[in-house]
């Protein structure tokens, strides 16, 4: 059975990349051609490593080896990605995807652990110049590596085995309360992480108080990038009081409950003050672009009024970007479970335990994190580049 309302489901289907459905078929050519390069690369390097007998020394072949993972790792996810973008339908049964997980899963760790015996490889070498051929033996690395494959199915086995015994069903319900999990898998710590997280709170909350009043108090200090500087500081203080309050609650009382409508002012305020966070790093990049670049306009440049619409702007700009993302996930319908696996109320979180046809959602979050990120990240690298550059010109002058 595939499942039903009262079963479990046997057999899932692979949506490939959710919010781009429409775009699978653009996307086809460029994973397939990503995937090739992977393949010939490091099968060219592996090749060359193999044939040269000058290569065959302990770090080149656990160069080797990692590269040979890395194929690997490619082959059990790729092409399985491109099937569902070519057909935009990829049925997959339970053992196949707990296969696949324990295949993905293992080879990231075992990739850990090879590059942990490369940096002991290194340490012996730079450590142990006279003695490495010595202690680094054939021997040895095959030991290595057996341990190494060792320590990932140890660590990849119980996972799988947990997977395959979660229960997957489907309820018409819609919750409107849930339980915040705080750190899932810290559970008994939560005791051991009160203190420290309190006391960091109170860091966060008493370090950036003082700076501000620092600012305000001292009136040599009333410039353009103090005075940002300062409102950076009070955003990272509304951000820390978003999140931190309602999670160390749960540590206190293990069950954390927090209805859609906390949850949704939550998830606003964190993306607001984020989002303002990085308008005013904008604006500090400007002002330093500025009083490089223009050092005797800076005065008349950085006037008062342009500060005031640059706030205004960060403002307009972090509401445009939060209020969509809360507005359409107080839409959604979250029947898969009451419990948000997040120490906090996430929109990626929210829409993990959503239901019904969640396609416009993910696609307006994609694109908003990605026209924010590109746009912000222009902006910062053309005002640090211009500043670079004017940085170099007055040294050569100098």
């Amino acid at each position: 059975s595939n499942g039903s309302s009262n079963g479990s489901y046997t057999s899932f289907l692979l949506l490939g990349l959710p919010g781009l459905r429409e775009a699978h078929d653009l996307l086809v050519l460029p994973f397939l051609s990503f995937y090739l390069v992977i393949i010939s690369a490091n099968v060219l390097v592996i090749h060359t490593v193999a044939a040269q007998r000058s290569l065959h020394q302990p770090m080149y072949l656990l160069i080797a080896l990692l590269l040979a993972v890395n194929i690997c790792v490619a082959t059990t996810v790729v092409p399985a990605i491109l099937f569902s973008f070519s057909t935009h339908f990829n049925r997959i049964s339970l053992p196949r995807c707990l296969l696949q997980m324990f295949c993905v899963y293992f080879l990231v760790v075992f990739d850990c652990n090879i590059l942990m015996v490369m940096a002991l490889d290194r340490c012996v070498v730079i450590l142990y110049p006279l003695r490495y051929s010595e202690i680094v033996m054939g021997q040895l690395l095959a030991g290595l590596v057996g341990a190494a494959a060792a320590r990932s199915t140890c660590i990849v086995d119980p996972v799988v085995a947990l997977a395959s015994r979660v229960h997957t069903s489907a309820f018409n319900i819609s919750y409107t309360n849930f339980f915040l999990v705080g750190f899932p898998g810290l559970r008994e710590w939560r005791p051991l992480l009160l203190l420290p997280l309190t006391f960091l709170y109170v860091m966060i909350i008493s370090a950036n108080a003082l700076v501000i009043h620092t600012v305000m108090a001292q009136r040599s200090l009333h410039q353009p990038m103090y005075m940002l500087i300062a409102l950076l500081l009070a955003v990272n203080i509304c951000a820390a009081t978003a999140v931190m309050p309602k999670m160390l609650e749960g540590f206190v009382h293990y069950t954390n409950p927090m209805s859609l409508r906390g949850c949704l002012a939550q998830m606003f305020f964190i993306y607001f003050t984020l989002l303002l966070d990085y308008n005013l790093l904008l604006a500090m990049a400007l002002d330093r672009y500025v009083a490089i670049c223009h050092p005797l306009r800076y005065t008349d440049l950085l006037t008062s009024r342009l500060l005031h619409v640059l706030a205004i702007l960060a403002l307009t700009r972090s509401l445009g970007v939060a209020v969509p993302l809360v507005v359409l996930t107080s839409r959604a319908r979250f029947c898969q479970t009451m419990v948000i696996r997040h120490f906090a109320c996430e929109y990626i979180a929210l829409l993990s335990i959503a239901c019904g046809d969640l396609t416009f959602n993910n696609r307006l979050g994609l694109a908003m994190r990605l026209v924010t990120v590109i746009f912000d990240l222009a902006l910062l690298g053309t005002s640090y580049t211009r500043i670079i550059y004017a940085a170099f010109r007055i040294s050569s002058k100098g």
